[in-house]
């Protein structure tokens, strides 16, 4: 009896101690948009395989979101690698420009790009059977290029009764993460400014790469350059403890520059002092056919 006594106190206290840490773990949601991109033809360099290189030896999981013609016929392994590794992988439309709101697509429009990019994703992985299980099994993701402050009408299941009834099924259980919490500044102006990566020429000198790992760190945790300039939004430091911060940050960023990349080799291991984990979406407490999360310029933050 007494050791029964023993083996209960232990389990309460393991489930006691996961239950702890499941409150007060703050979990971020790192999204990469635009990739994949490797070497011309070659799929065994390129700024995609060394940020899944990073992201292996922290053991973080990421999400992608590829627009369909961003996908090469030669990047099936790296496809393949992403969803084998545990990463998950959304759509970002077909044609990238295309897809932007002043673009003035259809809702039929964008929907079309976006099943045409999902089955650019089938045909790529059609020799790697495992991928493409596992790709089938995600549950889907959304992001329309240039972001959207509300729930796109092809994925709304009271406004997409265009669609074939396979089409729509597929549709009302797809993500829309069109929005996002905070931006890494990879493709914000005033940071490329900064640190001269308007139009990024790599390789760059190791002190220029230190310039851009700080920037990119001050921007995302601070919300400002070390000028002093600053961004519309606080910074990670400025979600603490705020409700947004217990359903899990969602962050912008992309792969498709090499010195961007490299980054996060120095990013990763300061967030996780910092006491952050990682995930892939969905977000558990998000819903698939409704409205998630607006821009970056939370209302919350003026």
């Amino acid at each position: 009896m007494r050791q029964l006594a023993v083996v209960f106190l232990v389990l309460l206290l393991v489930i006691n101690t996961n239950w702890t840490q499941a409150q007060t773990s703050k979990v971020l949601y790192l999204t990469f948009d635009d990739g994949p991109t490797t070497g011309y033809e070659r799929a065994d360099f390129g700024p995609t395989l060394e940020l899944l290189d990073i992201l292996d030896n922290y053991n973080v999981k990421a999400t992608f979101f590829l627009p369909g013609e961003s996908i090469n016929s030669w990047e099936a392994p790296v496809l393949a690698r992403m969803l084998i590794s545990g990463h998950a992988v959304g759509i970002h439309s077909y044609h990238h420009g295309a897809s932007f709101v002043d673009a003035g697509m259809t809702d039929q429009e964008l929907a079309g790009e976006y099943f045409a990019a999902r089955g650019r994703v089938f045909e790529i992985l059609a020799d790697y059977p495992v991928a493409l299980e596992i790709f089938r099994n995600q549950p889907p993701l959304y992001r329309r290029p240039g972001g959207f402050p509300r729930l796109n009408n092809f994925i709304n299941p009271t406004r997409n009764q265009f669609l074939s009834s396979a089409r729509r099924s597929t549709a009302n259980s797809t993500y829309d993460y069109s929005g996002w919490n905070l931006q890494y500044g990879d493709a914000t102006p005033m940071v490329l400014r900064y640190v001269n990566l308007g139009v990024p020429l790599e390789p760059v000198s190791e002190p220029e790469q230190i310039l851009i790992n700080e920037a990119f760190w001050s921007f995302l945790f601070v919300g400002r350059l070390s000028t002093g300039t600053q961004s519309n939004h606080p910074g990670l430091s400025g979600f603490r403890d705020s409700i947004d911060e217990a359903e899990g940050l969602v962050i912008l960023a992309h792969d498709t520059f090499t010195a961007v990349v490299r980054s996060w080799d120095v990013t990763l291991p300061r967030l996780m002092q910092e006491g952050y984990i990682f995930d892939i979406l969905p977000r558990p407490g998000d819903a698939p056919a409704s409205y998630i999360m607006g821009l970056d310029d939370h209302p919350r933050f003026p």
